[in-house]
């Protein structure tokens, strides 16, 4: 009853249901990992209250199709899991066992990398599902684009009657909200800009709105002008986060 894990791997695996419930009310806490031999035993054994349920065949016959695939890979990580490996160890770490001063950071925050060498490639969620670690270069270049943010120039030409006007019937285009470290919250708002009268594109169709010049007021306040370029990059997909595949 007082054991941290079992390990069940009988052949039979109505045996293993049996053990798995029987373990489960003796101790609560205690972690089972369960043998199957059939596919449709995995959800039976799971609810006796087994934690992990392998299936000896479907893994080795995965495990086969990606030595074909992919064999450097495996054998990597068969010399990290099973085998002493120099410099290179794959650990696991309980959030609940985080000090203080990390709880509640970002990753990025954390700056495992810089500080320890390491890297982290995986992650669970308070359910237990697991999320796949963004990449941390992609987000880091991210933000360096906000280092090179600046505006055109002012309309100062332009009479707040007819900033106001052109707002009221011209679409917003994108909303950009910025919070620094002090809680100061900047926001831009984007519109599409009227094109000069005749104006054309390249291939000598009219066009309504400017193809490179955006309109913006920021904190509703000031009315400037932008440029795609400039701003265009700001705005991207999560997939652009994504660890490489």
């Amino acid at each position: 009853a007082k054991a941290k894990a079992l390990i069940t791997a009988i052949p039979n695996d109505a045996s293993n249901v049996y053990v798995c419930l029987t373990a489960r009310e003796l101790n609560p806490d205690i972690r089972i990992i369960s043998r199957s031999s059939k596919l449709q035993s995995d959800n039976k054994l799971k609810r006796a209250g087994a934690n992990n349920v392998i299936m000896p065949d479907l893994l080795g016959g995965r495990r086969m199709a990606k030595l074909v695939a992919q064999p450097d890979v495996i054998e990597f990580v068969d010399k990290i899991l099973l085998q002493s490996v120099k410099g290179v160890n794959l650990i696991e770490v309980s959030c609940s066992k985080l000090a203080s001063c990390f709880v509640g950071k970002s990753i990025l925050d954390l700056n495992v990398r810089n500080i320890s060498g390491a890297n982290i490639i995986g992650l669970k969620d308070g359910e237990g599902n697991l999320v796949s670690v963004p990449n941390m270069g992609g987000i880091y270049e991210y933000i360096k684009r906000y280092r090179a943010i600046s505006y055109e120039g002012f309309e100062e030409n332009r009479t707040k009657a007819y900033c106001d006007s052109l707002i009221a019937q011209t679409p917003v285009k994108t909303i950009y909200t910025l919070e620094d470290d002090k809680g100061n919250i900047t926001q831009v708002k984007s519109y599409l800009k009227p094109a000069k009268e005749d104006a054309e594109d390249w291939e000598g169709n009219a066009i309504p709105y400017d193809l490179e010049r955006m309109y913006a007021t920021i904190n509703n306040d000031q009315f400037v002008i932008i440029q795609y370029f400039v701003f265009d990059p700001l705005t991207v997909s999560l997939q652009e986060f994504s660890p490489p595949s």
